[in-house]
């Protein structure tokens, strides 16, 4: 399953749009020159997408009375804080019903990334969801570009940038690519190593020297993957370290 920012992917499709248009020379008639870009238009869900999760409450349905089932959720590219977390889990409480809890949260790895564990107790199984957060791996490479924040909103940058600019060039440059350019060299080495662990301990093992154990009669009755835009990426990657 995948989980996207809708709102955020909106904005920046119309502006990328609105860019591209403007370097062909494409300029509507009905835009006046005092305003170089029309109101983005955020589109909402279609009616049939009511945020359901179907193929867990399927794959909880189908498992022996008291069964749990297994999840990693990982977030994809840009900075998320652990609210995000707190937010996954009330969709997903609203969604499937039943209660929730917190059992536990660690570090994961040497770097700052962190596994987050709540359960989600049905009627008859339940549903144990870890979250990966990842953010702080790359928040350093990000601070390093601050250099160039305009001075009106606080940063060094000696020239105003116009605000579309600015704020693709803050957001989807800066904090979001980041993320994507640092995971896929030698730095997303730290990256990689938090999914491996967190993959090897949803599948009920242990890494020992770089190496995933699974104990006999350790594995979970079922386990499924929710994995949001760069996120796919980091756990087929991870997986497939595991398996090899």
């Amino acid at each position: 399953m995948c989980i996207r920012d809708r709102k955020s992917i909106g904005v920046w499709t119309v502006a990328l749009v609105l860019v591209a248009g403007a370097s062909t020379g494409f300029v509507p008639h009905s835009m006046p020159y005092a305003t170089p870009y029309s109101t983005p238009v955020v589109e909402n869900p279609s009616d049939d997408d009511h945020g359901t999760f179907d193929g867990l409450l399927t794959s909880a349905a189908s498992l022996p009375p008291s069964s749990t089932l297994k999840v990693l959720w990982t977030h994809g590219m840009c900075t998320h804080h652990p609210a995000w977390i707190d937010d996954r889990v009330a969709r997903l409480v609203a969604s499937v019903g039943g209660t929730s809890q917190t059992l536990s949260t660690r570090s994961v790895g040497n770097h700052g990334a962190t596994l987050r564990t709540d359960r989600i107790t049905l009627q008859s199984t339940a549903i144990e969801v870890t979250f990966l957060s990842w953010s702080p791996l790359t928040a350093w490479y990000k601070s390093s570009l601050t250099y160039d924040h305009s001075k009106d909103r606080g940063g060094a940058f000696p020239y105003a940038r116009a605000a579309l600019n600015r704020e693709l060039k803050r957001g989807l440059i800066n904090d979001c690519m980041t993320d994507v350019v640092v995971y896929g060299g030698i730095n997303g080495e730290t990256i990689r190593r938090a999914a491996e662990e967190a993959v090897c301990e949803v599948m009920g093992g242990r890494v020992e020297a770089m190496t995933c154990n699974v104990a006999v009669g350790a594995s979970p009755a079922a386990l499924a993957f929710i994995t949001e835009s760069l996120g796919s990426k980091l756990i087929f990657d991870a997986i497939g370290a595991v398996w090899a």
